[in-house]
């Protein structure tokens, strides 16, 4: 791809990113972690509207917000740093938030595929983790994109 064309790419998915909705905060997407994710769904053509940190989410733990509205679903960010086993703790975390689907970025992570699977499938079947509140998990990897449903 070309200059113009990777130009053209990054200011069309840009442009899916709206964080107007969240004026009272410094910055709609309080960490650069989180903007790293919308950007990612953004390239794959999803539509982010980030709700700024301070608002709380309808049916959450002890009121905790969620990162963004994705194509009109409440979503939560995620952006994995080290190993696979942080994807459960990612998992844990998100499903406190009262969100409809998890993003996991783990680019540039050298986790696979399959690994990442694994790890999200042996969350999701592990009969003391509670009630699962959210119906997708998207994996977003270095040569991947899965979808996950969980129900």
């Amino acid at each position: 791809m070309n200059q113009k064309g990777l130009a053209d790419l990054v200011k069309d998915a840009l442009s899916r990113i709206d964080e107007s909705d969240s004026a009272n905060d410094a910055s709609a997407f309080s960490a650069d972690d989180d903007f790293e994710v919308a950007f990612q769904v953004a390239l794959d053509g999803h539509h982010v509207v980030a709700r700024g940190e301070n608002t709380p989410a309808p049916g959450a733990k002890d009121g905790r917000p969620f990162d963004a509205w994705a194509d009109g679903v409440r979503s939560d960010f995620k952006l994995v740093r080290g190993n696979a086993d942080r994807i459960n703790d990612h998992l844990k975390s998100a499903n406190a938030q009262g969100v409809d689907s998890v993003y996991i970025l783990v680019l540039n992570s050298n986790i696979t595929q399959r690994e990442a699977m694994n790890k999200v499938n042996g969350w999701l079947t592990n009969p003391y983790r509670g009630t699962v509140n959210f119906s997708q998990v998207h994996l977003i990897g270095d040569g991947y994109r899965t979808t996950i449903n969980t129900r």
